[in-house]
């Protein structure tokens, strides 16, 4: 939480997804897509970190990539690992659009 700057002074203890049963019928309040967002933000110059998760039914890394992928945004550095460090595990990919 720290790393990616999220709450960290929740009163509850974080769980994951998979702990839970999720109705997405309860996100009701969010546009069918925020592609429209996305784009008027990155027009303006404003840097937006995506994140997807490897194997979580919520938010899929395929269906992000086709979905940024129709946004026709430059690309700067192309799909790669991404570590900490040098040399240190793989902790996800990164793709680096203009």
């Amino acid at each position: 939480q720290k790393a990616i700057h999220a709450n960290t002074a929740l009163n509850y203890p974080w769980t994951g997804c998979r702990t839970r049963t999720y109705n997405l019928r309860r996100f009701g309040d969010s546009p069918p897509s925020m592609l429209a967002h996305i784009k008027a933000l990155v027009t303006t110059g404003i840097r937006i970190w995506l994140y997807s998760g490897d194997l979580g039914a919520m938010v899929p890394v395929t269906a992000s990539k086709h979905s940024v992928e129709k946004l026709r945004l430059e690309v700067v550095k192309d799909w790669r690992p991404w570590s900490t460090a040098p040399g240190q595990d793989v902790g996800g990919y990164v793709i680096e659009y203009k």
